[in-house]
């Protein structure tokens, strides 16, 4: 929630001033009425969705946008964007135990400087291109179930 309500006050507005036709979709299950009433012809509030639908928004958006604030461990919405080769801009916070060296997304701070980014990222299409060709190759080195298997057992194996 608070992501989400920051990003509507501080960074959605600037993005919508440079791009006025841009969409902001806010996906997910049971959205608190605070976010629901962010609701408008720029910003569409899904609410749930099934995982197919889900599917349909990764191939059909620009951009997956994560801008947390904080909390803890590997976030699954990054994760899951980078799944899609949908290309993702997070914030620090958003990418803690992720690793970044593989430049497959991009990692801005959660302030005025994350719609810089954004409204950089939204038209250079060859990057967003590049972000997407790579996702692929991430997942298989990171995110599999072998690659997790191997860690495992090369934890607990003498």
């Amino acid at each position: 929630v608070d992501a989400v309500l920051w990003f509507s006050k501080e960074i959605f507005p600037k993005i919508l001033a440079y791009y006025p036709d841009i969409r902001w979709y806010i996906v997910g299950s049971n959205p608190p009425e605070e976010i629901r009433g962010l609701g408008n012809e720029h910003i569409i509030v899904t609410g749930f969705i099934s995982d197919k639908e889900l599917a349909v928004y990764y191939k059909t958006c620009r951009l997956t946008v994560v801008p947390l604030r904080y909390g803890a461990g590997v976030k699954g919405k990054v994760i899951e964007s980078i799944y899609f080769q949908c290309p993702v801009v997070t914030t620090p916070i958003g990418a803690e135990g992720i690793s970044t060296k593989e430049n497959v997304f991009e990692v801005v701070s959660a302030d005025k400087n994350m719609a810089d980014a954004i409204i950089r990222l939204y038209s250079d299409f060859n990057r967003l291109a590049e972000m997407a060709h790579l996702s692929a190759s991430y997942i298989n080195k990171y995110y599999t179930k072998k690659n997790a298997l191997d860690i495992i057992l090369k934890d607990i194996e003498p």
